[in-house]
């Protein structure tokens, strides 16, 4: 079922007093809070995946929308508030907001200007995420809640609160292929519950602990196969917890380009080792089943520690890595941060710790990213990192490009002007889009993997 509607009129809407069209913007011409809905000819199932889009118009006043769960008497709709799914807008607020409970959420990322923003809510399942982006499709603040309040929802609902802002424009989809009129697309943009620790319903986004494994994933809305980017973010291992804004824009940016990128969280264990690696194909996995299309090979990219993942991936599984991006990558080295077996951290940039000795590594256990250039240069491999940093010195991505690029590969290594661990520079799309398209060039099947194979397979 695909749904959508511009509002030239009111057609097949039901919708209280005060309610009006002008200029293709439904608006409310009363200082009160006023409703308008469509009931769906099937209602929305959430236990399996659906999109909703909608652009708003921020003037003065709040606009939300969604869906609820409901029915109309004699011409007025009726439902129970804690169970809606809606979010939007408060201009008054200076913030965006969704409710999936009783409570409504302010998600921060407030003070922006009047004009057209997108409203998103997509479900797979197991998550709701809620969406708010300018009308260049980058994202302003999101947020997830697992488990929609109701296992389905009648009605998409319109609410204007004052008169001023409004609402061009809604479309409802159940399932995520892209949209059948491209005037509504926007951005797949879902949260992916990779695996559950807990059960907590409403976890914060930037929270750890039992809240499980995540994955924010950002989709294109276009037809045939997406390039795949898969992110991993360091040791404490969170979207948020790290260059958040910096890399919600560069993933908004990146699916305007076409490309799709996948957004690991899985806390405390993005360190290269096998909890991050499954997590990263269950993801991949996930969005398959779930209809999207995929290119076979996937770029891997990895932040500080998230670096060995990265590196891991392309050599474990040499015939799914179409590429490697490594920011401020540093191998496994958490046992020197964390100041155990005696090794301290220099202030200088230029101490080597010996990493040029294949005796100090052997606390890798073979995970070492120094001891397998000659299975790294088969792979363009892009290396980022902030000239003046301190925290995970440079020399460790010098030396990882200098060692590919002496067995032959083809390395790239562009500093970056900071001192931050976290610069924003680490997900500069000026620098990583050219790099990708002009040295990622194969993304397909090797031909010697049967047809029916998408899966991770290991030959080695």
């Amino acid at each position: 079922m695909f749904y959508g509607h511009d509002f030239d009129n009111l057609n097949g809407w039901g919708y209280e007093d005060g309610i009006y069209v002008e200029n293709g913007v439904i608006k409310n011409n009363t200082s009160d809070s006023k409703l308008a809905w469509y009931e769906l000819p099937t209602p929305i199932d959430t236990t399996k995946p659906f999109r909703y889009s909608a652009r708003i118009l921020l003037e003065n006043e709040s606009v939300w929308t969604g869906l609820v769960n409901g029915s109309v008497n004699n011409g007025v709709i009726e439902f129970d508030n804690p169970n809606t799914l809606w979010g939007g807008y408060s201009k008054h607020g200076n913030t965006p907001q969704w409710r999936s409970n009783q409570n409504v959420h302010g998600l921060g990322g407030g003070g922006q200007p009047a004009g057209y923003y997108w409203v998103s809510l997509v479900g797979d399942g197991e998550c709701v995420t809620f969406s708010i982006t300018d009308d260049e499709r980058k994202v302003i603040t999101w947020q997830a809640r697992y488990k929609a309040t109701q296992n389905q929802y009648t009605h998409i609902i319109v609410r204007l609160n004052g008169n001023s802002s409004g609402v061009d424009k809604v479309a409802l989809q159940d399932n995520w292929k892209p949209f059948e009129d491209t005037n509504y697309a926007d951005h797949l943009r879902c949260v992916l519950m990779t695996h559950t620790k807990g059960t907590a319903e409403e976890p914060g986004v930037g929270e750890t602990g039992t809240k499980g494994h995540r994955a924010y994933c950002e989709i294109p809305d276009l037809p045939g196969e997406r390039k795949l980017i898969i992110c991993s973010h360091g040791n404490n291992g969170s979207w948020i917890h790290y260059s958040g804004e910096s890399r919600m824009h560069f993933q908004s940016v990146m699916a305007n380009n076409g490309y799709a990128t996948a957004s690991l969280d899985a806390h405390s264990y993005h360190n290269g080792h096998w909890m991050v690696t499954t997590q990263a194909w269950k993801t991949r996995q996930w969005l398959l089943e779930r209809g999207v299309n995929l290119t076979y090979k996937i770029v891997a990219m990895g932040r500080s520690m998230g670096a060995l993942f990265a590196c891991n991936m392309a050599t474990d599984y040499p015939d799914m890595v179409a590429g490697i991006i490594t920011q401020a990558g540093h191998s496994n080295l958490a046992w020197r941060y964390l100041g155990i077996h005696g090794i301290g951290r220099s202030e200088n940039i230029n101490e080597t710790y010996g990493c040029d000795e294949s005796t100090f590594w052997h606390k890798t256990r073979g995970r070492n990213p120094y001891e397998k250039f000659h299975l790294l240069a088969k792979y363009p491999l892009l290396a980022i990192h902030a000239k003046d940093e301190t925290h995970v010195e440079p020399i460790f991505s010098i030396k990882l490009v200098e060692g590919v690029n002496n067995a032959g590969g083809n390395a790239t290594y562009v500093p970056v002007d900071s001192n931050d661990h976290n610069a924003p520079g680490a997900y500069d799309p000026e620098i990583i889009l050219p790099w990708l398209s002009a040295n990622v060039t194969d993304w397909s099947k090797p031909t010697h993997i049967p047809s029916y194979l998408y899966g991770a397979v290991r030959i080695q």
